[in-house]
C-alpha cells in the first residue's frame, strides 16, 4: 500500500504541476476500502512546469497486503483520452498523454502489515507543454484479493497554462465544437478496432452490417489473414478474418461462439462489451452493436 499512496500521491501531484494552485480533490472510495491517505504536502507550493518537485505524503492500511494493482483513468472535456494499470509492488513509469510529461514510480516493498504506517517521497517530472481543458483524473487500488484499497477523483480546468478551479467562473468565451479524433483515441489504447460506429470508425475500418444479422459494428480490413487485435475496453471476443465482400475483399469481425447453438446467451454477450451481443450466423457467433 505505500507503492499505492506514492502513486496516487505523484500522479495526483503532476495534475497540479501543470499549472499555479490547487486541484479539486473528490473521494470516489467504496464501502469498505482498506486504506487512506491522512496528509499530502506538495513542495514547492505552487509548482512550476518544466522544473521538479516532490510531494511527501502520509497513509494507513487496515489489511495485511501481499500484491496491489492499480488503475489511472483520465478524462479531457468529458472524452476519456488515457488509461493505465499497473503492478503496485513493482516499480512503474507512466508517460502522460498529451505532452503532459513522465511519472517515475517506485515499487512497494510487498508484503506490508495490517495497520501499518507510510511515509512517502517521491520526484515528478513535468513537461512545460499542458493542454487546455476540463480534466477529471480517477485513480483507484485494489489488493491481492480485488477488493478496493481506494479511489480518488481529481478535477481542474486549464486555460492558457493555468489551472482555474471548478468553484471559480472562467471567462466568457465562444468555444469551437470539436469531436475527439477515432485515430487519435486508438493510438493512445483507449479504445481499440470494432467499435460502435455511432462513435465512429476508424480511418482502416468500414461501418459493417453483415445480411441477416441485425446491428452493425466497425470492421477493419484483413491483410493477409491477419486482423488488429486490439478492441474495446472490456471485449474478450476473437478478432477472426470472417467477412468477405461480393467482391472478394474481406475484413475483420469479432467472433463469440466458435459454433452454435450458442451455449450460454449471457456468457458470449459478455465477450462483445457494452452495448453489443452475440448473434448467431453460419454456424458462429458474432458481435454486433445494438444500437
Amino acid at each position: 500500500h505505500n507503492s499505492i499512496f506514492m502513486k496516487f500521491l505523484v500522479i495526483a501531484s503532476a495534475f497540479a504541476a501543470l499549472v499555479t494552485g490547487q486541484a479539486t480533490w473528490k473521494d470516489c472510495s467504496t464501502t469498505g476500502s482498506h486504506a487512506s491517505v491522512k496528509n499530502i504536502k506538495i513542495s514547492p507550493a505552487q509548482p512550476v512546469k518544466g522544473q521538479p518537485f516532490t510531494i511527501d505524503g502520509s497513509g494507513t492500511v487496515n489489511k495485511a497486503t501481499t500484491s496491489t494493482a492499480y488503475q489511472l483513468k483520465i478524462a479531457l472535456n468529458g472524452i476519456p483520452v488515457f488509461s493505465h494499470k499497473g503492478d503496485g509492488c513493482s516499480p512503474d513509469t507512466i508517460n502522460l498523454p498529451l505532452g503532459m510529461g513522465t511519472i517515475k514510480l517506485g515499487g512497494a516493498t510487498c508484503p506490508i502489515a495490517k495497520g501499518a504506517s507510510v511515509a512517502l517521497t517521491q520526484t515528478v517530472e513535468v513537461a512545460k507543454a499542458s493542454p487546455n481543458g476540463k480534466f477529471v483524473s480517477t485513480f483507484s487500488t485494489t489488493d491481492q484479493d480485488g477488493e478496493p484499497d481506494f479511489c480518488v477523483e481529481i478535477s481542474f480546468t486549464m486555460q492558457d497554462g493555468q489551472m482555474v478551479e471548478e468553484r471559480m467562473p472562467l471567462p466568457s468565451v465562444m468555444p469551437l465544437t470539436v469531436t475527439m479524433d477515432k485515430d487519435f483515441l486508438m493510438k493512445m489504447g483507449v479504445n481499440g478496432h470494432y467499435g460502435d460506429p455511432k462513435d465512429g470508425c476508424g480511418s482502416d475500418e468500414q461501418a459493417v452490417q453483415v445480411q441477416g444479422v441485425p446491428g452493425d459494428f466497425c470492421s477493419p480490413a484483413c491483410t493477409a489473414g491477419v486482423c488488429p487485435k486490439d478492441v474495446p475496453t472490456g471485449v474478450t471476443a476473437k478478432p477472426e478474418c470472417a467477412l468477405q465482400t461480393t467482391t472478394g475483399s474481406k475484413y475483420c469481425a469479432l467472433i463469440c461462439s466458435p459454433s452454435l447453438p450458442i451455449m450460454n446467451q449471457m456468457v458470449a454477450d459478455a465477450q462483445c462489451g457494452t452495448n453489443a451481443s452475440c448473434k448467431p450466423i453460419s454456424g458462429v457467433g458474432l458481435c454486433t452493436y445494438n444500437d
